[in-house]
């Protein structure tokens, strides 16, 4: 697992530093229009995914505890309300697992 990461940093490391970004004469991001992320992204099996029926979920943090178990804080919103009710129904909630990839309990 510990190889995966590092493997996986490198390479997408490798992808960003191949492609130039657009920069200023300070050497400021002007812009990222040059720059395909697609490369990056993976699909995300099922089984890792945090998917609550009633609610959607944004800006998902984990830590490891002292216990050994993961521990998400993520803001939640009813979906019946809306994409636009998270302004006025967001909500922070806990989720825990044993493992980072999965099997969450609340």
């Amino acid at each position: 697992m510990k190889y995966t990461l590092v493997l996986m940093f490198v390479w997408m490391a490798c992808l960003v530093l191949a492609q130039q970004p657009k920069l200023d004469k300070n050497g400021w991001l002007v812009s990222m229009d040059s720059i395909d992320m697609s490369g990056m992204v993976q699909p995300v099996p099922e089984a890792n995914r945090f998917v609550l029926p009633d609610y959607n979920i944004w800006c998902g943090s984990v830590i490891k505890g002292k216990n050994g178990k993961f521990y998400m804080l993520y803001s939640r919103w009813p979906r019946d309300k809306g994409h636009e009710a998270w302004i006025t129904h967001s909500e922070i909630a806990l989720a825990r697992a044993d493992r980072p990839e999965g099997r969450i309990s609340m």
